[in-house]
């Protein structure tokens, strides 16, 4: 690797970026922009489309499992649906960074199956 050292290869890339743009004509920074836009728009309905697939694919990997009794669809419909903590009673959120009232999916670890919808500090109570 030419840059072992962060600093430098940060330092680099950094001047490279500036030796780039400064080539890049208008129209072509315009064409940039406007691309950007469309993706970042395509992006985020996208990902509201595949919140089930996305949720359904984080059980699976940490195994949890479908039984006689509910399927993995039917379970991602209880789990939108519910707005209160199983346990303690609380208002659920769903935040991307993990917070004491962030929605949960508890499992039992040994059988891996489904138990209940909790906050996350019920959750890590729970084990």
């Amino acid at each position: 690797m030419p840059y072992k050292d962060p600093e430098k290869r940060k330092e680099y890339m950094k001047n490279y970026q500036r030796k780039v743009r400064k080539n890049e004509t208008d129209e072509e920074k315009k064409q940039k922009s406007e691309y950007q836009k469309e993706y970042r728009k395509s992006y985020t309905i996208d990902r509201t489309k595949y919140h089930k697939y996305d949720t359904i694919y984080n059980w699976k990997k940490r195994d949890v499992i479908e039984t006689w009794y509910y399927n993995y669809d039917q379970l991602y419909e209880w789990y939108v649906k519910t707005n209160y903590c199983e346990n303690c009673k609380i208002i659920l959120t769903n935040d991307k960074k993990r917070k004491s009232s962030t929605k949960c999916l508890h499992h039992n670890h040994e059988t891996k199956e489904f138990e209940m919808i909790v906050c996350h500090s019920c959750n890590i109570r729970l084990g």
